[in-house]
């Protein structure tokens, strides 16, 4: 009995170790497309950015001056294999505050809470007609 445990022993060892090898790859990045330096008109309008992800992933703002078109959610591929891109149309209001703001959309992935891509943004106040 001994023979047959010591024989399987390194087998078992061998099989831990490789399954601690096998991470599956996993990546989410958010990029300008339009405005490609982050720099949103007074105005307001759409603005397009680009999301690649290996799994699912949420877009939030805390600023209310972004509508997101689409509800944030995009399914990737689940074994965090295959890096997706996709673009996203965001509305932003006018800047009617008076003063330049500082905003931004983060994109955190689904599977992994802790890995999320962070786009900043600065809108100047639009100028008051007189």
């Amino acid at each position: 009995m001994k023979k047959y445990f010591l024989l399987v022993l390194p087998f078992v060892a061998m099989m831990f170790m490789s399954c601690d090898k096998e991470r599956s790859y996993e990546y989410i990045n958010a990029s300008y497309v339009t405005p490609d330096d982050g720099l949103i008109p007074a105005e307001g309008g759409e603005i397009i950015i680009k999301v690649a992800s290996t799994h699912s992933f949420k877009m939030s703002s805390p600023s209310s001056a972004f509508s997101f078109f689409k509800d944030g959610m995009v399914t990737y591929s689940k074994d965090g294999v295959m890096v997706v891109e996709t673009d996203h149309t965001i509305h932003v209001e006018p800047n009617e505050t008076g003063q330049e703001r500082q905003m931004y959309i983060v994109a955190r992935q689904l599977h992994n809470s802790e890995m999320a891509s962070t786009l900043y943004f600065l809108q100047p106040a639009k100028e008051s007609a007189e």
